[in-house]
């Protein structure tokens, strides 16, 4: 709007009020507020100095009701996930651990950590396409700090049989493809240690 030959701030100027006090005004002012009326009734001028007041009540009000809910999401979603966790779970670390057989990533096995200390939390994963198991404690990612003994194993499902001797059409039982030793806590030859600090990645062969 031009006042005078002059833009200023894109909002008409009031000839009324000095140009320096109407650049200074409106530098300060840049959103959400009106322009100072000097000319004209006090009651004009008082409803002015009203709806520039409503209008800074306003935007206090919006941002800070902004904040308080987003204050408040955050803390819900933090004690939601407190609460998943059943008493004395114990704090748990990132572990990955590898399968490798014949030289090349086994996928589809059944990894588990044995621990000597007794505890009723179980750490496992399966293998993916890599050979590669994310381990997991009672559904959090992650396993406590402590040494453990790496068990694996893998199953064969043969296919149904239409001509089973008990009519059932079940086949024969699962046939296991990693050898007993390596699933059994007190033969197996692998083991790891998960620390607080370490990298806790780790890499096994099985036969």
């Amino acid at each position: 709007m031009v006042c005078g030959g002059h833009w200023v701030h894109g909002t008409v100027a009031n000839p009324g009020v000095d140009r320096n006090n109407q650049l200074e005004f409106f530098s300060k002012n840049k959103r959400n507020v009106l322009p100072p009326v000097s000319t004209g009734s006090k009651t004009s001028q008082r409803n002015h100095l009203q709806a520039i007041t409503l209008t800074h009540l306003y935007i206090m009000t919006r941002y800070t009701l902004v904040a308080f809910v987003s204050i408040t999401l955050l803390l819900s979603l933090a004690g939601c996930s407190k609460s998943n966790r059943p008493d004395g779970f114990p704090p748990v670390y990132p572990c990955e651990i590898t399968i490798l057989m014949n030289g090349a990533p086994l996928k589809g096995a059944n990894v588990s950590l044995s621990s000597s200390l007794e505890s009723r939390w179980h750490s496992g994963g399966i293998t993916d396409d890599q050979g590669i198991a994310v381990i997991n404690t009672y559904s959090f990612a992650g396993a406590p700090e402590g040494e453990y003994k790496v068990l694996v194993s893998k199953y064969e499902t043969p296919p149904p049989r239409e001509d089973s001797p008990d009519g059932s059409g079940e086949g024969p039982p699962p046939k296991p493809l990693v050898q007993e030793k390596f699933r059994s806590a007190e033969t197996t030859p692998h083991s790891c240690t998960v620390t607080k600090g370490g990298q806790n990645r780790f890499e096994f062969a099985v036969e």
